[in-house]
């Protein structure tokens, strides 16, 4: 086998280079290869104090297939985070076949980085070692993460330990207003913003991760007692050095860890649904109804939007037992759909079944990002359409397909037709129709 250094845009850089509104679509393999060094715009790249690098503005959506340091945006950054990446995203897939030791990440393989307001969507796999949806392996004093986000699925498929991160896999990061969305699986050390912390015996080498959370799903693979995980970091009894505030997490979709409950004292907040909806975690992150915390700057960010957005039940109702009306987040790009029994106006979700029981289908979609929620609808419809409705004072009168999209005039070629009436006193009514020519 032979050495290898590959990039979109370059293979090899020295310090103080600058790539800046550039991007790549090819996708990279290569097979036979002793150690492949492949990143989607850069192979491997040199910064130091006096000659710091920078990637700006740029992108990559070709997947990447190969051995050991491999990196959606660059494969290895050298000189203790001295580079700079901003305003930059990957959306390829990175997958490693390495089973002794392999260094990946949807962003850079190994070494480290500023990075600022950026995101991976791309799907981030490997055998062994180090795999996470922004960086793999860093052991920079620097590194620095400020409004990055990874709605990717990072996996590790191996028996072996393994550190798994949201974000990173392991380092010294100084985290701040991050997020994960992605789910993360794997052996041992696996958690969702930071898989493992770097060792720190000196406050020099501080870990801080500072008002950032984690949605994804963590799964660890290992049964054994020593296995550390977490839905913020894991474990790291070499990490003496360790500063966690306001990191949350969404306790309908992860428990809390045996090292989330050791570390809720020192910043790891486990809520319910509706609390990390609702929470004001102030700082870079914004509110919106119905969705999780929105990252200033990704407004107008699809799979931003994708992450973020989410269904409101009542308190106390899960998605096999829905009996009252709820609410579904509409961030930039979210268009909702459902099956017939679910009428869906905006933020708003009514009930619409005929059956005391009934299954549902609601389906998020942002841009060609798909997301399907199946559902249990347990309410008794009788007297949804009340004697005596007509008396009331009507505020307004909306209608819509089966398909849940509201329409301002219906049509015969339409079919069947949902109207909806709202009455001033805040109550409705619902019936279905097939309108006449």
């Amino acid at each position: 086998g032979v050495y290898a250094y590959a990039g979109g845009i370059g293979g090899t850089l020295k310090g103080g280079f600058i790539i800046s509104n550039c991007y790549n679509t090819a996708n990279f393999s290569a097979t036979d290869v002793k150690s492949t060094y492949f990143g989607g715009i850069l192979g491997d790249g040199d910064s130091s104090e006096s000659a710091k690098s920078i990637i700006t503005n740029c992108y990559n959506t070709g997947n990447i297939t190969a051995d050991r340091y491999l990196g959606g945006i660059a494969a290895r950054l050298d000189g203790d985070a001295n580079s700079l990446i901003e305003y930059t995203y990957n959306a390829g897939n990175v997958t490693s076949s390495n089973t002794t030791s392999s260094y990946i990440g949807g962003f850079i393989g190994t070494g480290g980085a500023y990075i600022t307001d950026s995101y991976n969507t791309g799907d981030i796999t490997g055998v062994a070692t180090y795999v996470a949806g922004i960086l793999g392996y860093s052991s920079d004093r620097a590194l620095k993460f400020e409004r990055v986000f990874n709605i990717g699925t990072i996996t590790s498929n191996t028996s072996k330990s393994a550190q798994v991160g949201g974000l990173i896999a392991m380092g010294r990061p100084a985290m701040l207003d991050c997020a994960n969305y992605g789910d993360v699986t794997g052996y041992n050390s696996v958690a969702g913003l930071l898989g493992k912390p770097g060792n720190a015996q000196a406050e020099s080498y501080l870990v801080s991760l500072k008002r950032s959370y984690n949605v994804g799903k963590i799964t660890c693979l290992s049964t054994a007692s020593s296995a550390t995980y977490g839905n913020i970091t894991s474990q790291n009894t070499s990490c003496k050095f360790l500063e966690i505030d306001s990191c949350y997490f969404d306790t309908s979709v992860n428990e809390a860890t045996p090292y989330d409950t050791e570390m809720s004292g020192s910043g790891v907040i486990g809520l319910s649904h509706s609390g990390m909806v609702g929470m004001q975690l102030g700082g870079a992150f914004v509110n919106t109804t119905a969705s999780y915390p929105l990252i200033s700057g990704f407004e107008e960010n699809e799979a931003h939007s994708f992450g973020i957005a989410t269904i409101l039940l009542s308190e106390g109702e899960a998605t096999d037992s829905i009996a009252t009306n709820f609410k579904v987040g509409t961030p930039y790009g979210a268009v909702w759909t459902g099956t017939s029994n679910l009428i869906i106006d905006g933020n708003d979700v009514t009930l619409n079944n005929t059956e005391k029981e009934e299954s549902a289908t609601l389906t998020l979609t942002v841009g060609e990002r798909t997301r399907t929620y199946n559902l249990t609808i347990k309410r008794d419809p009788s007297g949804v359409n009340s004697v005596g409705v007509d008396s009331k004072e009507v505020l307004s009168v909306k209608y819509y397909t089966t398909s849940g999209l509201q329409v301002a005039e219906p049509s015969a070629e339409m079919g069947v037709i949902i109207e909806k009436t709202i009455y001033k006193d805040g109550t409705s009514a619902v019936r279905k129709f097939v309108p006449k020519f």
